[in-house]
């Protein structure tokens, strides 16, 4: 069990420390970015199976699912996260976790049973093409089960049973998996029975989750956390939402704009770049828990200055690499149904680097639990990102809604840095990261220029030209840095 007098991760030393995220990311972050990921793991199966269009329809779904079940949850996840960390007894933890619970569950019953009932104008009123009343309705089913799924992975890792929540990500993805392969290649289902197949795995992902938790699982006695609870998850609540509203815009702004097809091979481009939200995603799991057990030890500062330096470089190369392969790798995945949409996937796949930056800068509002600081990043982000869209889609079709995107991404970015340093200051050493992100942001975007104006060969070499550079700014710098500690140690033994 977790809690304030749990012994500090990796015994307090640097290497100790990151050795201990490193193990976290990878077992639990990778199950809970597999789990995550899984659009990306069916998307050659997809793709291959329907049209551009189609697989559009099934992507906008799918978006419409994250943006409902992130609405009901509301910032819950994160406020039973923080408060496992301040309560002092399991008794207190389970009826805070209780009320959490009802909270998520009781609204997301509600609501979904009220839309389930209105398919119908539903379907009507958002006007995409193919959507139906039956495809809105199995849609709308798949939420409450996200919620619960949501909730059950949120007690498993921040109670640290990694076996159980090993066995929850990743068996949902392999049994979701299978069956999907089943019914596109046996049966030759359409797009609402590619999404029956989910809902159905997603009913018995949350039954499972549940029995996994069943010694969480209570009525509670009183409701006596849920208006602490509500405070502390309402800025989070409402900037998750603008997160989860966004890719909806872009998809309604390229649909508007471009066509139905445009929106297939956006979604193919976001399909590649989640290949780094992967490894992001594995990071920002075992991140949360972790910088919360140690940010009062000594030498937390130094360990976060070493991840933040590492996570840029790793990232930032990993990106450029991908973007570099994407012409080739997006026919081999998909088809050459989707040649069009290697311009988007630097765009994208940067955004998601920016947004992993942004995790590691913003610690302080999570530590000062000033959690209305979220809002103003997410709000400005979501401005800026809107505008840069808007604007640029016409000019520049899909790349130009990615640009759109990392706009909004990097803005977020940097207020959010600017609340945390307000609300709780911190000693970042910025220099070198921040000199790494710009290299890599200049570099790709000029490859990017390249590929769409030249040829897509010119632009993969600028890409790995700029992750070369990348990664020989922080090579020069961790032996730089090493020389200096190295000359203290001398000096210090020759006084």
């Amino acid at each position: 069990m977790i809690g304030p007098g749990t012994r500090a991760p990796g015994g307090g030393s640097l290497r100790g420390r990151l050795a201990f995220l490193a193990k976290d990311s990878v077992i639990y972050g990778l199950s809970a970015a597999f789990n995550k990921s899984f659009a990306l793991i069916t998307f050659p199966l997809l793709a291959r199976h329907f049209s551009v269009a189609e697989y559009g329809l099934i992507d906008f779904v799918n978006v419409m699912v994250a943006l409902l079940a992130t609405s009901l949850i509301f910032g819950q996840d994160s406020a039973i996260a923080r408060f496992l960390h301040r309560l002092d007894s399991d008794d207190e933890r389970r009826e805070m976790a209780a009320e959490g619970a009802l909270m998520q569950v009781g609204l997301a019953v509600v609501l979904s049973a009220t839309a389930f009932l209105a398919a119908d104008p539903i379907a009507r009123a958002i006007g995409y093409d193919g959507l139906d009343s039956t495809t809105v309705r199995l849609a709308i089913a798949i939420v409450p089960c996200q919620v619960l799924i949501n909730y059950s992975q949120t007690l498993l890792k921040w109670t640290f049973r990694r076996k159980a929540f090993i066995s929850l990500s990743l068996g949902s993805v392999m049994a979701n998996l299978v069956l999907l392969l089943l019914a596109v290649l046996w049966l030759d289902c359409s797009v609402n029975g590619a999404i029956a197949v989910t809902l159905c795995c997603k009913a018995t992902t949350a039954a499972i989750g549940l029995w996994l938790n069943r010694a969480w699982v209570r009525f509670p006695s009183r409701m006596r956390y849920a208006g602490e609870l509500a405070r502390y998850a309402a800025p989070y609540g409402i900037a998750c939402l603008l997160g989860a509203a966004m890719p909806v815009v872009e998809r309604t702004t390229i649909g508007g704009m471009l066509g139905a097809d445009q929106i297939g091979l956006y979604a193919g481009a976001a399909k590649v770049a989640a290949m780094v939200a992967l490894f992001v995603g594995a990071f920002e799991t075992a991140w949360g828990p972790f910088h919360l057990a140690i940010h009062r030890e000594d030498g937390a500062q130094r360990t976060f200055n070493v991840v933040l330096d590492l996570l840029t470089t790793a990232l930032c190369a990993t990106c450029l690499l991908l973007a570099a392969a994407s012409p080739w790798l997006l026919p081999l995945l998909a088809s050459r149904k989707f040649d069009g949409a290697s311009v988007a996937v630097f765009p994208l796949a940067m955004a998601v680097v920016t947004r992993a930056i942004g995790w590691v800068l913003a610690i302080g509002i999570g530590i000062s639990m000033k959690s209305r600081w979220s809002l103003v990043g997410e709000l400005v982000g979501a401005m800026v990102s809107f505008a840069g869209i808007v604007s640029l889609t016409p000019g520049f079709g899909i790349a130009g809604t990615a640009f759109g995107v990392l706009g909004g991404e990097l803005a977020k970015t940097v207020t959010c840095y600017w609340a945390a340093q307000s609300a709780h200051p911190m000693r970042w050493r910025l220099r070198r990261p921040l000199f790494t992100y710009a290299v890599a942001t200049a570099g790709g975007g000029i490859a990017t220029a390249l590929s769409t104006t030249n040829s897509a060969a010119a632009g993969s070499a600028a890409f790995v030209c700029t992750a070369l550079c990348v990664l020989a700014v922080s090579l020069s710098g961790i032996v730089q840095s090493e020389w200096e500690i190295t000359k203290r140690l001398v000096l210090r033994r020759d006084a």
